[in-house]
């Protein structure tokens, strides 16, 4: 892997402080931030006319989400701060191979969430040191006797999934982002079969 020493962190992820879009974040932020700097009130306001608002409130919330990549991102945007489609390439590289490292890392989950009604959750503690196989196999059990659905979480990671019948899904979360003529569109998740 490259590294370049504003993208890269090491420690951050040996720390277990992952998150899944975080060079890519930290890219777009960074382009931005430098518009805010250099920018007056009319360039702002060209910004806003490029992306199509005309509300500044709801500009700038939607430009942090753009940043964070939690929604989908208009290509105006991006053009507009100047974002290197090589450079995003490469972040979103940087990302996934980080995202192939933690999820290779062994998992040893702390607690399962039952669902007990729509709407109505509950977490209950696993035995302390479990391994994420040995804790698929106990939630099958338990969801089967117990006719409830139950999932168990590593944030921005995975999701594991059982049904009442013990039927297991395994959904990832990989920082993938797909493309649309007008749009960039960070993934939400990926089911593994």
């Amino acid at each position: 892997m490259n590294t370049i020493p504003f993208f890269t962190n090491t420690n951050r992820i040996l720390q277990g402080k992952y998150a899944k879009f975080f060079h890519t974040a930290s890219y777009l932020t960074k382009k931005s931030d430098q518009f805010d700097s250099i920018s007056s009130e009319n360039d702002f306001q060209s910004l806003m006319d490029k992306c199509g608002y005309a509300k500044r409130q709801k500009f700038v919330m939607h430009r942090g989400e753009w940043n964070s990549l939690g929604r989908k991102i208009p290509k105006s945007y991006l053009d507009a701060i100047g974002v290197d489609i090589h450079t995003l390439s490469f972040t979103l590289e940087l990302d996934r191979e980080e995202f192939d490292k933690v999820l290779n890392t062994p998992f040893s989950p702390e607690y399962a969430t039952i669902r007990i009604l729509p709407g109505i959750y509950q977490s209950i503690p696993l035995p302390e040191g479990i391994t994420e196989e040995e804790a698929i196999e106990v939630m099958q059990l338990y969801v089967k006797e117990k006719n409830l659905r139950c999932f168990i979480n590593l944030p921005e990671i995975k999701s594991i999934r059982f049904e009442p019948d013990g039927h297991v899904s395994i959904y990832h979360f990989p920082p993938v982002i797909q493309e649309s003529k007008h749009w960039m569109i960070p993934s939400e998740y990926v089911q593994i079969p």
